[in-house]
């Protein structure tokens, strides 16, 4: 059994980026949670942050990478990646 975590965010405004949206509050609120997660013993490369939309993943990882929060991209990082990215997986 994994454990999941859902995070309300209340306030926040999708962004139009492309055909793609994001969400500055709800990316801060990922990234705050991540660090408490890892910080409570958690392994970056049990992580795993699931979203609708591309532009959010990449804000995400950007904000990852500002943080010293390492991703999938490197080697045992927090996973990042939309819905369809995690898609077809067991």
């Amino acid at each position: 059994c994994m454990p999941v975590c859902l995070v309300p965010i209340m306030n926040g405004s999708e962004m139009k980026d492309g055909d793609s949206f994001f969400n500055e509050l709800e990316a801060d609120q990922v990234v705050n949670t991540v660090q408490r997660l890892i910080a409570g013993g958690l392994q970056p490369q049990e992580v795993g942050v699931v979203t609708p939309y591309g532009a959010q993943v990449r804000l995400i990882r950007r904000k990852f990478q500002r943080a010293g929060i390492q991703t999938f991209r490197d080697a045992s990082g927090v996973e990042v990646a939309s819905v369809d990215g995690y898609q077809g997986r067991e």
